[in-house]
């Protein structure tokens, strides 16, 4: 199953608008820790710990 949700990356002073999909499987690990919440609400929606409505805006 695959999850997403909505999070921001700031560019300066200007808020971009970003969608975290994820999906359980495995893979290769990400860089950084820039997207770790919106990435853990997304897998606890994925392994359906948490209702994925809640993720909705």
């Amino acid at each position: 199953m695959v999850a997403f949700t909505n999070t921001v990356a700031y560019l300066g002073l200007e808020a971009r608008a970003v969608e975290v999909q994820c999906q359980v499987a495995p893979g290769l690990p990400k860089d950084g820790s820039h997207y770790d919440l919106p990435i853990a609400l997304a897998l606890l929606a994925a392994m359906g710990v948490t209702d994925v409505e809640q993720l909705v805006d």
